[in-house]
């Protein structure tokens, strides 16, 4: 237990009390008043130390798989946004800039790309528009400025 810690407490002079040739080295500087004695103080100070280094590489280890997440969820956000315009641009078949109810119904009968997309796309509103019963409500939702259709920027908000 006590050879475990002083080989992974992450502090290389505690490390080196292990190594024959390191020993009297790591032993000098842990002794701070060179008495030739490892006092309860210099003790403690060496192992705060240690714990300092281990919290400092826990938390860079951390920051640096929060900023993989960041960078996944941020790809992700990329990849389904280019798929909501992708599928827009699919619906909008007279390319005006926006979807009538016309063209949503026409899209979810005859085109399986869209219909996976709106099945898929984890966003309940865009599910609704698959149900004949929900369609105008899911409509309705997504046309935030009430104008009868759905613009780009309402389809990806």
């Amino acid at each position: 237990e006590v050879k475990t810690f002083l080989a992974t407490c992450g502090n290389p002079l505690l490390g080196h009390l292990l190594d024959p040739k390191e020993i009297k080295k790591s032993l000098h500087e842990i002794d701070k008043n060179s008495d030739g004695e490892i006092s309860l103080e210099e003790w403690d100070a060496i192992v705060e130390k240690a714990l300092d280094e281990k919290l400092k590489k826990l938390r860079a280890e951390r920051a640096k798989r929060e900023a993989a997440e960041r960078a996944e969820e941020e790809a992700l956000t990329q990849k389904f946004l280019a798929m909501a315009r992708k599928i827009f641009e699919m619906i909008d078949k007279d390319y005006s800039g926006t979807i009538t109810k016309e063209e949503m119904v026409d899209a979810v009968e005859n085109d399986n790309e869209i219909v996976d997309f709106l099945q898929n796309s984890g966003n309940l509103i865009f599910k609704q528009l698959l149900h004949p019963k929900r369609l105008e409500k899911a409509l309705a939702d997504l046309d935030t400025d009430s104008d009868g259709e759905i613009s780009t920027q309402e389809w990806v908000e």
